[in-house]
């Protein structure tokens, strides 16, 4: 009797961590949902030719414009609004055309996602 006590005690056992792999396999296929959620979303913003704040925050997006400022073609510049520091004002305004960068040089494309 006390084999078959242990056998059922050890088939408890295993039961019990199967159901606990299954809980966490839940949780976190939940989770990878949610990331890939956020990120449709983003893309989506970008496809609307929107920058996604999340994506890309003010204290990195500030730093990147002062670069392109100084590297702006002359006659170019950024809009009035960006330059008085109004960098939540780009979100709305901005539009992504292209984000690229050849050879450190910034192209006239990526200069258009600013400057417009």
């Amino acid at each position: 009797m006390e084999g078959v006590m242990k056998e059922v005690e050890r088939q408890w056992i295993a039961t019990t961590k199967v159901g606990d792999a299954f809980r966490e396999t839940g949780s976190a296929v939940g989770w990878i949902e949610e990331v890939m959620d956020n990120f449709a979303v983003r893309l989506a913003a970008m496809a609307m030719e929107r920058l996604p704040v999340t994506l890309f925050p003010p204290l990195q997006v500030q730093p990147a414009l002062k670069e392109i400022k100084s590297v702006l073609l002359s006659g170019w510049s950024l809009s009035p609004s960006i330059q008085k520091g109004d960098v939540w004002k780009m979100y709305t305004e901005a539009k992504v055309v292209v984000a690229a960068e050849e050879c450190q040089v910034c192209t006239e494309q990526c200069v258009t996602a600013v400057a417009h």
